[in-house]
């Protein structure tokens, strides 16, 4: 639709064709406990890469799963652990493809646009989740560019690089207010969705 981002219902779509799953909801349930497992890899891979530490992300995924409120949103059929998976991801994955790029031996457009996959890949899954994921990306991809400057990269090398990274995302939202003005006739639809139809 134009108001929900959809990778929560397309990832529903086929498992609530099981009625079962549909009235009880375990199909959503167990999306949010793939996807707070899947938050919990990617926190512990980014602290042991960038501190060199398993211990480091062994605690830091242990922060984040034994948290009472991260628990209980875990075992429901909601989308922010979903929003939680695919962002930690996403950061975790832009974070190794920076490492990638900045250790080869020539800033070249072609590595960077072939290692950009995976963490183009989840960016994706991340816009396409909910809306709080926008900022985050786009704060992950601007530090990207940050981190190639500063590991030596030319301005016009890095921004080349983090150009061909952040089109992932970016034909992500394009796709998505296209199917906006497609299925309701307006690019965004801002407000008016919690209005009654039936005011009596």
């Amino acid at each position: 639709g134009a108001v929900w981002l959809p990778l929560p219902h397309l990832l529903n779509a086929i498992p609530v064709q099981l009625d079962a799953l549909y009235r009880t909801g375990w199909s959503g349930t167990a999306i949010s406990i793939v996807s707070m497992a899947v938050a919990a890899w990617a926190i512990a891979r980014l602290i042991q890469q960038a501190t060199g530490s398993w211990i480091g992300g062994a605690v830091a995924a242990a922060l984040l799963m034994l948290n009472p409120d991260v628990l209980y949103l875990q075992s429901t059929p909601m989308t922010e652990p979903l929003l939680f998976g695919t962002t930690f991801l996403a950061v975790a994955l832009v974070g190794e493809w920076c490492v990638s790029i900045s250790e080869s031996a020539t800033p070249n457009s072609q590595l960077s646009r072939r290692a950009s996959g995976p963490a183009g890949w989840a960016c994706i899954a991340a816009i396409l989740t909910r809306y709080e994921a926008f900022p985050i990306v786009g704060t992950a991809i601007g530090l990207a560019f940050v981190v190639l400057l500063r590991r030596g990269f030319p301005f016009i090398a890095a921004f080349r690089a983090v150009r061909g990274l952040a089109l992932w995302p970016a034909w992500a939202l394009a796709a998505f207010l296209v199917n906006s003005k497609v299925s309701v006739g307006s690019w965004f639809v801002s407000g008016g969705f919690y209005v009654a139809e039936n005011p009596a």
